[in-house]
């Protein structure tokens, strides 16, 4: 009888297992799915109308590139504007000013995320406010130097983007979509932590969540190998340990995390690339 009872338990938490992680994988796949629209929108408002299927095949393509080049975050988004290059026609000067659009909309959020994280931080470090006040006054004096901001990221990537900014900013419609859909995928990436958290019986708080969220995004921005291997798993496993999780219990929970955001990413953004010519863009991306 006690061995039938365990077997039932066993079952049961192999059911919530399954439950939370299948949820965790559909936070994943809606996220992905709204970053092709905020950059459908933000296209659009370049004067290029391209179906949000072909937007999401090329975030897909561009989260394969991350994964396999060395510096995550960098040579993903070039490879899907060399993508709209080759599919359709358009000038790689509005599709690289797209993503460095869509990068200064996705900060909105990754600021909120900020302040929540060092107001928990505080707690423990009450001078760590101060940042949040300079921070504060810094966000909206780069917003009202926008143009200058795309001048320098022009520089830094060897090209003069010959692109209207302020046509960007005036666009109400764009930038809405472009902040409520970063917004909504940075309240699904602190979803997934909290749904792997809980198949794994680890008690993480929201804010927990968020400041696991925001460690992850800093690590990766900080990574020269290609998306962010070893650096983020080691940061994050050591993060988490900081925190309080056993070691045991961190080792589940990155290993989990880092399949979903780092291979699943890698394995749809693979065959995507397959299927849209991989060959012709990686040579294209070689040649530049």
């Amino acid at each position: 009888m006690l061995i039938g009872w365990k077997l039932v338990i066993l079952n049961e938490q192999h059911v919530k297992f399954m439950i939370f992680l299948s949820l965790a994988v559909t936070t994943y796949l809606i996220s992905t799915f709204l970053f092709g629209v905020r950059w459908k929108f933000v296209l659009k408002s370049l004067g290029y109308d391209v179906e949000l299927l072909e937007c999401v095949k090329g975030v897909f393509v561009g989260q394969f590139f991350n994964n396999i080049t060395p510096t995550s975050r960098s040579g993903g988004e070039i490879a899907r504007a060399f993508l709209l290059k080759m599919k359709h026609g358009i000038p790689l000067d509005a599709s690289i000013m797209s993503i460095i659009y869509e990068r200064i909309l996705e900060f909105v959020p990754v600021f909120g995320m900020f302040v929540v994280s060092m107001n928990y931080l505080a707690l423990k470090f009450p001078k760590i406010k101060v940042l949040i006040y300079i921070l504060s006054i810094l966000v909206p004096l780069a917003w009202l130097n926008l143009e200058k901001i795309v001048e320098v990221a022009s520089r830094f990537l060897n090209r003069a983007m010959n692109i209207d900014v302020k046509r960007l900013k005036k666009d109400v419609r764009a930038n809405i979509v472009g902040i409520t859909t970063s917004s909504v995928v940075w309240v699904l990436d602190v979803l997934r932590i909290k749904l792997i958290s809980m198949a794994l019986s680890i008690p993480f708080s929201i804010k927990i969540a968020v400041l696991i969220s925001l460690a992850g995004l800093i690590l990766s921005l900080l990574a020269i190998t290609p998306g962010g291997i070893g650096i983020v798993e080691g940061g994050l496993i050591g993060f988490l340990v900081f925190l309080g999780v056993p070691v045991s219990a961190a080792l589940k929970f990155v290993a989990i995390e880092r399949f979903i955001s780092y291979g699943l990413g890698t394995i749809g953004g693979g065959i995507i690339t397959i299927l849209e010519g991989g060959s012709s863009l990686w040579k294209a991306l070689k040649s530049r």
